[in-house]
């Protein structure tokens, strides 16, 4: 195998197991995520530095491996399961208790409700009051939320049209840039894919601990996305 689809293949395993482990517990993921993109920036800035970027991938393969066996990660896993099951068919009756899927269908259902309100033009600084008088009231039992944990539905109740666009903007347009150029960074669309996937479950993009490297990231996929092509190319 030749060294690049070496590295190829260790990113890929890193973004899938941090993916998986990202929508069973989101406390693992953060260490797991931090190491892949320590190991993946070894591979991109310092390829001079094989054989220590390859015992890194192989020694962080065997850190996952014994992590998926363990007994923890295998009871939460089948806790998780069970606890998504159970809400997916409350869901069918109509009942959006629970904290994973549920309550997150349950805050779609009661914008959709609402959408005449904010569709447009947003609801601005009212928005995070309305958004609590509507869970309160809600017949689906979602009154000890405070927000719809979903970034891309956040921005659209505050700035309507224009909210939902940026959120899109801001992270479409990296992807655009590669399609339009032909040059694919396969380390860009796996971030993009994870931020994606984590700002559906929650609104990072709002948080002030998570929205200046989101906004970093973003800006240096569309400004640098030809170097992070080249350097995986090399």
């Amino acid at each position: 195998m030749e060294w690049s689809e070496a590295c190829e293949v260790g990113v890929w395993h890193h973004v899938s197991v941090v993916t998986i482990i990202l929508v069973i517990h989101r406390v693992e993921s953060r260490y797991f995520g931090l190491f892949s993109r320590f190991y993946s920036n070894e591979y991109m800035f310092y390829e001079t530095k094989r054989m220590e970027v390859l015992l890194g991938i192989f020694c962080l393969c065997i850190v996952h491996r014994f992590y998926v066996a363990s007994d923890s990660f295998e009871q939460k896993y089948k806790e998780r399961v069970d606890e998504v099951l159970t809400e997916v068919m409350n869901v069918r009756q109509g009942i959006y208790d629970g904290s994973t899927i549920a309550p997150r269908i349950g805050f779609i259902r009661e914008a959709y409700r609402h959408a005449n309100e904010f569709a447009v033009c947003g609801l601005g600084v009212y928005a995070k009051e309305r958004v609590k008088i509507w869970l309160r009231d809600s017949d689906a039992g979602l009154g000890e939320f405070r927000n719809v944990h979903n970034t891309f539905l956040h921005y659209w109740i505050q700035g309507g049209i224009l909210g939902i666009s940026l959120v899109v903007f801001l992270w479409g347009v990296p992807l655009y840039c590669m399609v339009k150029n032909r040059k694919y960074s396969y380390l860009i669309i796996s971030l993009v894919v994870v931020v994606v996937i984590t700002n559906s479950t929650c609104i990072l993009l709002d948080l002030n601990n998570s929205r200046l490297i989101i906004v970093l990231l973003s800006s240096m996929f569309y400004f640098h996305g030809d170097v992070f092509y080249e350097l995986e190319k090399s």
